[in-house]
């Protein structure tokens, strides 16, 4: 990274392997050249993974799970705080938890509170 960031100072084109989510992304005008061939393999994406027996004992958990889905763009800024901007993994999420209340609401669509009695956009709601 060291190279692309001297390189583009320099304006200077470069050629080099990027991905998502990467903090590269945002400190960078990048653009990513498509792959007619396959050479550098499918797409990949992030998935959560549970045992059949969690799923069948915490169907809350795996409503919020199916809920969660994190835009690339989303995931690159989380990433830029954290590792480029140094700063701990539970206030990143907390800025963006709360600063993003309309997200965080479709992921709780359908879900309870732990104890089951309150709806978890309600309570959610509560905190703002």
């Amino acid at each position: 990274m060291s190279q692309v960031e001297s390189d583009i100072g320099n304006d200077d084109w470069i050629v080099f392997l990027g991905w998502e989510p990467h903090w590269m992304n945002v400190d960078f005008d990048i653009h990513y050249h498509e792959d007619p061939e396959n050479l550098w393999g499918e797409a990949s994406s992030v998935s959560s993974v549970v045992t059949s027996d969690f799923a069948d004992d915490q169907p809350n958990v795996i409503a919020f799970l199916e809920n969660r889905i994190i835009p690339i763009e989303v995931q690159d800024q989380w990433v830029y705080r954290y590792s480029r901007q140094d700063r701990p993994l539970e206030t990143v999420a907390a800025e963006w938890i709360r600063n993003h209340p309309d997200q965080v609401n479709e992921w709780l669509e359908g879900v309870t509170t732990a104890d089951g009695q309150e709806s978890a956009r309600a309570a959610y709601q509560a905190t703002l």
